[in-house]
Order: structure tokens, then C-alpha cells, then sequence
């Protein structure tokens, strides 16, 4: 297998060095043509030879080709070749006039390539290495049997060859049955989904074998085995399920219907409202120009946004005005504001002093608190003081009488009234009332006063 890409390559480099291109171009122009009816465009034939086979993705485009963008393209679904023009088949909405075709035309070296890729692509290279090489398959032993016991000896030995995997040659002289295990081999291999290749030197040999396998198999599926060539036999050439002209007969027979199911929705597309729109529309933009629309868009776009960004402006400027007048109103508060303040200075004096006063009070007030709770305790002491002093002055007074004895007749005492003679103690008559005084307590004894019973009276007087 290598051998033969290698012998492909030194071909390919010929057609190289020969001049012929090796790589398939952009679209070129192949020629204009001209309306037929709704959906289908002739293109003439008669002045230079164009084979459709020889062309790839072939379109009908306006103005420069298939890439403007100022211009329209239409794929071509399908083509027929007629005398001396070429018919081809896009879509119906195609316009009349202005169309030519464009196509990518196939390189001289595009069947070489072909093959070349084909080759390489093989994953396994089968039984052409192997026939290269010389390298020949053993054959199953002579007393084999095949087709359940039908086939036997040489035979099966044939028919097993034909139906196993391996590269084998099988000879045989006229009259051993070589058609019989043809017909079997092929009509077994088709049934396992399996590709098979017939050839002979004459085309009798191969019709012979097509002919048993077609009366074994009435059921034969049509296309499933394909007569290639000239037909020797008449029922063969004429035999729908493997004649190739039938076939292909049949393929554009149904092909031919689905066109015609195509053109008549087409055609009723064709009455569509919406495809007639679509045609005025596009007879109104004749003379479109997409580079011109998109500028002008642009030049819209940005009217639009400078309207846009006027409108914001206005809308500031009156901000800024609404936000100035609110500055100076603002301003003008606290001027007048700062003015008062200023003017309120002595009542603030004022607040301060009463503060500084009230501060004052409030101190004067703790150190009055403290000084009420300082005369509490000093009072609580004299009045343990007074209790103290008198019993000391009752125990006086008892060791006194203790000492004298009983008091004298002539002697006078008042109720209440201490004894006289006590230095700590002074007596004197005010407002007919007797008052004690003591360095530490003054007491009050109302009693009745005149001159004869008070000798301090009579003092006084």
C-alpha cells in the first residue's frame, strides 16, 4: 500500500511540475445567464464546453460575486444538462435579470488527490498488499462441506474460499459448476451486508452468475446488486433490480417528483403575499447601497446621541441654576443667622453668669448639706453632754444634802429652781418668766413672779 501512495505522490508531482494547480481556487465566473422561468436560469453551452461535474458550489450572485456584500447570491439545488445550455435550479425568489454564475472549479490533479486520500486512508490495506506481496491464503481441506452438505469437495472448497476472509486463487475447467458457486457465494455475501466486486474477461461469464443469483433470490431488494457495463443477456439489461440504467431511471424518476412537489410548493409560495412583499421590497432597494446605509446610520446614530446629550446639557445648565439659587438662599440664612447670634451676645453673657451662679449654688447648697449634717452630729454631742453634766449635778446635790443634812425651815425654795449658789448658773426675772442659763443650754420655767418671794427680784428692784 505504501507503494502505491508513493507511486501516486511521483504522479501528483508531475501534474505539479507540468503546471497544473494543486490546490482548488476561490469562486470564479463561469458565465451569465438568462431567465427561464420561476426558479430555473439557462446557461448557454454553445460558445464554450462547461461540465457541471467539473464545477463545486456553484451560485448565481449579483455584482461582483458570491463574497460583495453589495450583491445578492443564490445556491444552485440542482442542474440538467440540455443542447447547447446548461439548465440550473435556485430559489424562486430569485430576481430575473443581473444573475451570473460562480463556481469553485475542481484542479486537474483533483482525482489523483482523490485517489491518493483514499488510499491513505485505508485502515487496513486488505488483500492488495497481500496480492503485492504474493502473500496466498491456504484453502479449506479437500473433504469439506458447504451450504449444508450441497456443496462438496472442490466446490466448497471454492465456495468457503470465496466467503472467507484471505487472498486465495480458485481454478476450475468448464462443466464443475464454477457459476453454481458463484451464484451462492454472491448471493450469501449481498444478504450479510458484505460489498462484492464481480469482474470477468466477458460479459456473458458475469450476467451467467448475476442470472442465478436474481432466480434464486426472487425477493432481491432493488440496487442491492449492480450490472455495470454492456449486458450480454437481455433479461439481465432489462431487470429493474440490477440494471443500472432502470435504476438510475428510477432514482430521477423520484428524483423528478420531488422537484415537481418542490416547484409546485414553490409555485404556491409564489402566490404568498409575503413573497410579493418581499419582491417589491426588493425593487425599492435596487441601487441599496449597505456601506452607504451604514454610514448614514451612523451619522443618525450620532444625531440621535447628540440630541441625546442637548437635552442632558439643558438639564444640568437647570440643575446647576435650581443648585446656585439654593446656594444663595442658603447663604443668606446664615447671615441672617450669624447676625442674630452676634446680636444675642449679652443675653448669652447673661446665660453664662446664671450658669456661673447656679454652679455657685449648687456648691453653696453641698457645703450647706454638709454643714446641717456637721450640726446634727454637734448637737447629738451637746445633748449627751447635757445628759452627762446633770447626773453629775444630781450626784452633787445628793452628796450636799448628804453633808448638811435636813434642809432649814427658814430657807424658801421654788419648785423647779436649782439651789442658789452655783457658779455655773445665773438667775434673773424678765416679764414675770425665770430662765436658766447655762454655758451650754438655756431652759424656761414659767412661774409667778412678785417682790416679796424672788430675792433676785429684790435685787433688781
Amino acid at each position: 500500500m505504501e507503494q502505491l501512495v508513493q507511486a501516486v505522490d511521483e504522479v501528483l508531482a508531475g501534474e505539479t511540475r507540468a503546471g497544473g494547480r494543486s490546490e482548488s481556487p476561490g469562486h470564479t465566473r463561469v458565465g451569465d445567464v438568462h431567465y427561464l422561468e420561476d426558479g430555473w436560469y439557462g446557461l448557454p453551452t454553445y460558445a464554450s464546453r462547461i461540465d457541471p461535474d467539473d464545477l463545486q458550489d456553484m451560485r448565481l450572485a449579483t455584482g461582483a460575486g458570491p463574497e460583495d456584500r453589495r450583491g445578492r447570491s443564490f445556491t444552485v439545488l440542482g442542474w440538467r444538462v440540455e443542447s447547447e445550455r446548461v439548465r440550473l435550479q435556485v430559489a424562486a425568489h430569485a430576481p430575473r435579470t443581473g444573475l451570473t454564475l460562480w463556481a469553485v472549479r475542481r484542479p486537474p490533479d483533483f482525482l489523483l488527490r482523490s485517489l491518493r486520500e483514499a488510499l491513505a486512508g485505508l485502515p487496513d490495506p486488505g488483500l492488495a498488499e497481500r496480492l503485492v506481496g504474493g502473500r496466498i491464503d491456504t484453502v479449506a481441506p479437500a473433504d469439506s462441506s458447504a451450504c449444508g452438505g450441497v456443496l462438496k469437495g472442490g466446490q466448497a472448497q471454492a465456495y468457503l474460499a470465496c466467503t472467507s476472509p484471505g487472498l486465495r486463487l480458485i481454478w476450475g475447467p468448464p462443466g464443475t459448476g464454477k457459476t453454481t458457486v458463484l451464484t451462492r457465494a454472491l448471493s450469501d455475501l449481498a444478504l450479510r451486508g458484505k460489498r462484492v466486486l464481480l469482474a470477468s474477461g466477458t460479459n456473458v461469464a458475469v450476467d451467467n452468475a448475476l442470472e442465478g443469483v436474481l432466480k434464486e433470490r426472487s425477493s432481491l431488494p432493488p440496487g442491492l446488486m449492480v450490472r455495470v457495463g454492456s449486458p450480454a443477456l437481455r433479461h439481465v439489461a432489462e431487470d429493474p433490480r440490477v440494471s443500472l440504467p432502470s435504476l438510475v431511471r428510477a432514482k430521477v424518476a423520484e428524483a423528478e417528483q420531488a422537484v415537481e412537489e418542490i416547484a409546485e410548493r414553490l409555485a404556491a409560495l409564489t402566490k404568498d403575499p409575503a413573497l410579493t412583499e418581499l419582491r417589491e421590497t426588493e425593487s425599492r432597494l435596487t441601487g441599496f447601497d449597505p456601506d452607504m446605509y451604514e454610514q448614514a446610520k451612523g451619522r443618525l446614530a450620532h444625531g440621535a446621541l447628540v440630541e441625546r446629550l442637548a437635552v442632558e446639557l439643558e438639564a444640568a445648565e437647570a440643575g446647576e441654576e435650581e443648585a446656585l439659587t439654593r446656594s444663595e438662599d442658603a447663604s443668606d440664612k446664615h447671615r441672617e443667622a450669624r447676625e442674630r447670634w452676634e446680636s444675642w451676645a449679652p443675653q448669652r453673657a447673661l446665660l453664662e453668669q446664671a450658669a456661673q451662679w447656679l454652679t455657685e449654688i449648687e456648691k453653696g447648697e453641698q457645703s450647706q448639706q454638709h454643714l446641717r449634717a456637721a450640726l446634727f452630729d454637734a448637737e447629738a454631742a451637746l445633748a449627751a453632754l447635757d445628759t452627762e453634766e446633770r447626773e453629775l449635778a444630781g450626784r452633787g446635790r445628793r452628796r450636799t444634802r448628804r453633808r448638811r443634812g435636813p434642809a432649814s425651815a427658814s430657807t424658801r425654795s421654788w419648785p423647779g429652781t436649782p439651789w442658789p449658789g452655783r457658779r455655773t448658773e445665773q438667775y434673773w426675772a424678765s416679764c414675770g418668766t425665770w430662765r436658766e442659763r447655762s454655758p451650754r443650754r438655756w431652759c424656761a420655767v414659767s412661774v409667778p413672779i412678785n417682790s416679796s418671794a424672788c430675792p433676785l427680784a429684790s435685787r433688781r428692784g
